[in-house]
């Protein structure tokens, strides 16, 4: 039997979950009725489950493609700090070549821990940048300042995360 390893329950199960649930939160008129459409076409509580456990990895992963993709593209930068203008220094965040990482690994096996941490916010991030965007297109701005203010402290972890990476790259390739 092929195991689900416990990462991808994590970043995409687990944040699919969060925001399917943060969807029918938002506006649960629509969604509920889609839902519901979706169970009298499957008329079985088994099938209905799994239907929404493989809906629920689909958006995590989506989720995560989008963060990886975007997030990413956004937030990281290559540009020394020194060359960096005041917004940059604030918004970016320097990070390392991937070759850097891999041979870094290679001394350091606690990267990889970092390294999935770092990835869970910054998918948790993309997720709230998501719902709130959609919040606040649906008019429902509790929920839209809820996801902006749950965005800003996912946005400070990954900082965190990125520069103990970094910092842990750097100490395992000078050694």
């Amino acid at each position: 039997m092929n195991k689900i390893p416990f990462y991808h329950l994590i970043n995409m199960l687990f944040i699919g979950l969060v925001s399917l649930i943060g969807l029918v939160l938002i506006d649960p008129l629509f969604f509920g009725a889609q839902w519901r459409l979706l169970q009298g076409v499957i008329n079985s509580p088994t099938t209905e489950t799994v239907c929404f456990i493989a809906l629920a990895y689909f958006v995590g992963l989506v989720m995560n493609r989008m963060a990886s993709v975007f997030l990413e593209e956004i937030l990281m930068t290559d540009v020394p700090p020194e060359r960096r203008t005041w917004l940059s220094r604030k918004i970016k965040i320097q990070w390392h070549d991937y070759k850097e990482y891999v041979s870094a690994e290679k001394e350091d096996v606690f990267l990889k821990t970092l390294s999935r941490e770092y990835a869970l916010s910054r998918n948790v991030l993309m997720a709230s940048i998501v719902l709130m965007i959609f919040a606040l297109a649906v008019g429902n701005s509790v929920v839209g300042i809820t996801c902006l203010a749950i965005s800003f402290v996912f946005y400070l972890s990954v900082r965190k995360h990125a520069k103990k990476l970094s910092e842990r790259i750097n100490i395992a390739l000078h050694n």
